[in-house]
Formats: C-alpha cells, structure tokens, sequence
C-alpha cells in the first residue's frame, strides 16, 4: 500500500504518554547484550 506524501507531512502528530515497566527494561538489555561476560566467544 502506497503512502501518500502529501497527507502524511499534512497530518497533525499524535501524542501519547507511554511508559517502560522493569520487564520491558530488562529484556531491552538482554537484547543488548547485557549480562554476558565481555570475554564469552
């Protein structure tokens, strides 16, 4: 589905509140990487 250039830079941007609960923080960390020894292959 094509997006139409001139409707989408016309578009009021939304704004919602959003939030990170500490299950969403650890697993963003595991994604990183975090957690491995830094000498593990």
């Amino acid at each position: 589905m094509p997006i139409d250039a001139r409707a989408a830079l016309a578009a009021e941007p939304r704004r919602a509140e959003i939030g990170w609960g500490h299950k969403d923080v650890q697993l963003y960390h595991l994604g990183l990487g975090a957690g491995s020894p830094a000498t593990d292959p």
